[in-house]
Formats: C-alpha cells, sequence, structure tokens
C-alpha cells in the first residue's frame, strides 16, 4: 500500500468533519511511502487519532505528517488542545479508559485501545508525547516491510 495516499484519503474524509469543528487539519508528507500494511488498519488508527484530535481541539489546527526514519515509517498527529494530565496518560491505551468526562465529550474510550491492538498487530508501537506548549502528540512508527 502507498502509506501517503491512504493518510491523505482518510483526512480528505475527515476534513468535513474537522471544518464543522473550526479546524484546518495540515499535512506533511513526502510524495509516496509504499509498504506492506492493512490499509484499512492503518485507515482506521489515522482516523481515531485524528477523531480525537477534532474531539478534543475544535477551534486549533491538526497537523497530520509521515516521516521516515532509518527502517521505520512515522505517522504523527499534533493537536493545540486540551492535552492529557499526567495523572491519566498511563491509562489512555487502555480499554474503555477515558481521560475526561463522557458527559462532556462522549464516546466509548475504546479508540486509543484499537489504535493500539492495530499497531502492535503489525510489529509497530504508538506512544502519546505531551508537547512543551499545549495539546497531544502521537506517534506511530511501523516497519517499512510491513508487519511480521
Amino acid at each position: 500500500m502507498d502509506l501517503v495516499a491512504s493518510v491523505r484519503e482518510t483526512i480528505a474524509r475527515l476534513t468535513p468533519q474537522a471544518t464543522s469543528a473550526g479546524s484546518e487539519i495540515r499535512f506533511s508528507a513526502p510524495d509516496s511511502l509504499r509498504g506492506r500494511w492493512d490499509q484499512m488498519r492503518i485507515e482506521q488508527v489515522v482516523s481515531n487519532l485524528v477523531g480525537n484530535s477534532i474531539k478534543y481541539a475544535p477551534g486549533q489546527p491538526i497537523e497530520v505528517s509521515i516521516t521516515v526514519d532509518g527502517v521505520l515509517a512515522r505517522i504523527t498527529v499534533r493537536d493545540f488542545g486540551i492535552g492529557i494530565s499526567p495523572q491519566d496518560e498511563a491509562r489512555i491505551f487502555g480499554r474503555f479508559e477515558r481521560a475526561v468526562s463522557q458527559r462532556h465529550y462522549g464516546g466509548l474510550g475504546i479508540g486509543l485501545w484499537i489504535a493500539r491492538q492495530i499497531v502492535e498487530a503489525h510489529g509497530g508501537t504508538i506512544e502519546f508525547e505531551r508537547p512543551a506548549d499545549v495539546g497531544t502528540r502521537f506517534v506511530v512508527q511501523l516497519a517499512l516491510d510491513g508487519a511480521d
């Protein structure tokens, strides 16, 4: 699959939702990046991450990038929203875990858990980073030769 084309298509599908929330999705990537991954599942990971950014960072830009670091493809999703508190950070990838009130944001609390399951099934990693200013950054790393 072409990771860049797939992520670009996923962003295009989410753009109306982002626009309704007052957010712009900015995408940077090489022209193409081919690898052996399950396209539908990788699109689900990107959709979950970008969807969370739309939900928790309305009115703020969302930055999505794809880079190559040696033998790894790296997908980064960065927003400038409410962020995740240090006390919630350890549990955000758990099933049915939420870092915020369901009453205010809705959802089942399984998006990040699903994303992690998919990424790990591909032999990759997904990590949360707390930017120095505000918001969140999620980094997905996948081996360029695809899943084992």
